[in-house]
């Protein structure tokens, strides 16, 4: 199992590929305080690269509110 520290939270968290695409993303909170995945990069390391901005699906999994 893989795990990254997320340094908004203060914790380690999962990482998982994406169901759409297979980018490896863990989920964390955005500056707005919800649940949103962000990228990992190449050397296994959390970015803050919001996983929306570069999935093909997106749209798919958004959620509007």
């Amino acid at each position: 199992m893989t795990v990254v520290r997320d340094e908004v939270l203060g914790v380690f968290t999962h990482v998982l590929p994406c169901r759409s695409c297979g980018q490896l993303v863990y989920f964390s909170l955005s500056n707005k305080g919800k649940r949103t995945p962000f990228e990992v990069d190449e050397r296994g390391e959390a970015t803050r690269i919001n996983h929306f901005s570069k999935c093909p699906d997106a749209k798919v999994w958004r959620k509007r509110t």
